[in-house]
């Protein structure tokens, strides 16, 4: 058996080890007009990584968090909402940072730098930030994945192909809706790909209809021609080197 790989638009992942341990990243999902799960079909997870606290990001993680028995690593800024909804269980949830490692079985997650931002702003007109997270993934032996939330390209995506060697990545590759910021554009998204090495790739961070994605996938073809690329949502891929396979 393979590691599991199932997204829901956005930057959300499920990830499945081969033992059936599930990891949780950013669950978007109410809200998400990509989703089509159940909120409850993932009470069963293991352990939730958010990356940020945005509403697409850390998503809904307190309500998920709140309804199982997961670990939870995340930035201060999530730690701040969770206190506020009176769900942070410090026995099970962290708050992590740059350079952490944190290991659960035969799993290790590295955190890893997102230049992006993780910001709260209060009814007084107050701000609160914590530095944005991305994590590296080494999931079990020979399969590792990229959740790299929300970050613009930069040179250290080298130095994790060197150190890590991704086989799966997530890369955002526009906004996430009209009108709103992004952290690259689609020749951008193209490199990031590119520079970690990677052989699979979920595009994120887009809604339905957007330009973008068609000039990425032109890059994509450019830059990354062997790489598999993976656009369905809500149904489950499984991953082992050199083979990947939809789940029927």
């Amino acid at each position: 058996m393979g590691v599991k790989f199932t997204t829901f638009g956005g930057m959300s992942m499920l990830v499945e080890r081969s033992d059936g341990f599930k990891i949780l990243c950013d669950p978007f999902i109410t809200g998400n007009p990509d989703a089509n799960v159940n909120l409850e079909d993932l009470y069963d997870v293991d352990l939730i990584l958010v990356s940020h606290v945005s509403y697409d990001h850390l998503g809904d993680a307190p309500q998920i968090f709140a309804n199982s028995k997961a670990t939870m690593l995340c930035d201060r800024s999530s730690v701040k909402v969770m206190h506020d909804m009176g769900v942070w269980d410090g026995s099970r949830a962290r708050p992590v940072g740059y350079g952490d490692k944190r290991e659960f079985g035969c799993t290790t997650v590295r955190v890893m730098r997102a230049w992006h931002s993780s910001t709260i702003k209060y009814e007084n007109g107050d701000f609160q930030y914590a530095p944005p997270l991305g994590y590296m993934i080494q999931v079990e032996p020979g399969v590792t994945y990229y959740a790299p939330g929300d970050t613009t390209i930069y040179d250290d995506m080298h130095t994790m192909n060197e150190l890590y060697h991704p086989n799966v990545v997530s890369t955002g590759i526009s906004n996430i809706k009209p009108g709103t910021g992004r952290e690259k554009d689609a020749r951008e998204a193209a490199l990031e790909v590119m520079w970690l090495g990677a052989e699979v790739v979920f595009p994120g961070h887009y809604y339905e209809g957007n330009k973008d994605f068609e000039e990425w996938l032109k890059c994509m073809e450019v830059l990354n021609p062997r790489v598999k690329i993976i656009t369905e949502k809500n149904r489950a891929f499984e991953y082992t080197p050199f083979s990947i396979k939809l789940v029927e």
